[in-house]
């Protein structure tokens, strides 16, 4: 409860590759067309390995009718989630 008595509730998650999102769409399907999906067995562990998420925490507060009023969601090491 916040301190106007309106349930909050609290969420972890990992945001994608945020600056990589779009490069990393157009080298797996151009790496799936050439090599016939075989390139997965290069950028699965490659995504892995080399391409790390943002943790991010975030806080939904809703109204008494269970309509969220404020969401505020950002990386844990400082800094807007995307």
């Amino acid at each position: 409860m916040d301190k106007n008595g309106n349930k909050q509730d609290y969420f972890e998650f990992e945001s994608g590759h945020s600056d990589l999102s779009k490069t990393r769409v157009l080298l797996y399907i151009g790496g799936d067309v050439v090599t016939l999906t075989l390139a997965e067995l290069i950028f699965w562990p490659l995504e892995l390995t080399a391409l790390e998420s943002d943790a991010c925490v975030a806080t939904a507060t809703y109204d008494a009718d269970q309509k969220v009023i404020s969401w505020n969601a950002s990386k844990k090491k400082g800094g807007l989630c995307e």
